[in-house]
């Protein structure tokens, strides 16, 4: 049978965004708020993080999780075909941004492309990525939904997603081939 589609999101999944966000409010002498909760702007001025979602820098300047490119190669050289997808298109420059990145961390790989959503205009990544591919998986740290009949999510655990329990879950992406060949509808 044939392998899947592997789509990475990008902010805390592939992406330490949150680290981004800690530095961020540092400069910024603000204290980084102690919860589990993902959206922050539910504990820090709303208007402080509407400013770094619109200067955008987080796209460009939060490091990637441990092991991305040496990950990512991996599933490409296992034959499986890889893409990103990512709800920054809200943000007018979020694909010029977000291709500096991918690129300067050696993300950006011949034949994998970026899918850029707008969240106002579509917040189930999964409707998109089903109307795209016929089998994939989503790795995702906060999923609208975790299964139709094409995709399957593969929660990336963090903190917020912890009451998530009907996904599959990795804590790093060396966990995370294993997974995507020990799914039932895969194999």
């Amino acid at each position: 049978m044939s392998k899947p589609v592997v789509v990475f999101d990008l902010d805390d999944t592939l992406f330490e965004t949150r680290n981004w966000f800690r530095k961020y409010f540092a400069v910024l002498g603000i204290e980084y708020p102690q919860t589990n909760d993902y959206f922050l702007d539910q504990h820090v001025d709303p208007k402080v993080i509407k400013f770094a979602l619109d200067c955008g820098f987080y796209m460009t300047e939060a490091e990637p999780v441990e092991g991305a490119a040496h990950y990512v190669n991996r599933l490409l050289s296992a034959g499986y075909d890889v893409h990103y997808a990512t709800h920054r298109g809200y943000h007018w420059k979020a694909g010029e941004l977000t291709i500096q990145s991918l690129y300067r961390h050696d993300l950006l790989k011949s034949g994998v492309d970026l899918i850029v959503i707008d969240p106002g205009q579509c917040p189930c990544k999964m409707k998109v990525l089903d109307e795209m591919f016929d089998k994939y998986v989503l790795v995702e740290d906060m999923p609208k939904g975790v299964r139709t009949c094409k995709g399957q999510t593969i929660i990336y655990d963090r903190p917020w997603n912890r009451t998530i329990t009907n996904a599959p879950r990795i804590s790093g992406l060396g966990e995370l081939m294993p997974v995507i060949e020990n799914l039932s509808w895969v194999n």
